[in-house]
């Protein structure tokens, strides 16, 4: 592993999961930064609830039910749409 590489933040950010990305996102100290563009922690935490689903029904070769796709891919949408704000 490189040290000056993972010394940044996309370095860093390589090694998230979704659970710690939200939980920075969301975290006090940095929720300010985020909230203008993401407006509602509850929302915010519904989406990743959604596309954590999906991404360990996928990643565990489980059956994913067609609501949790939709959901997930609702989920994938709805993080474009905001993020390109």
């Amino acid at each position: 592993m490189d040290a000056e590489r993972y010394s940044t933040l996309e370095g860093k950010l390589q090694y998230f999961d979704l659970r710690d990305l939200q939980e920075a996102v969301t975290s006090k100290s940095l929720w300010n930064i985020f909230e203008p563009t993401l407006t509602n922690k509850e929302t915010l935490t519904n989406k990743f609830d959604q596309l954590a689903e999906l991404r360990n029904g996928i990643r565990h070769s489980r059956t994913v039910s067609e609501i949790t796709r939709k959901e997930g891919e609702a989920a994938i949408l709805w993080f474009q749409q905001v993020l390109s704000k």
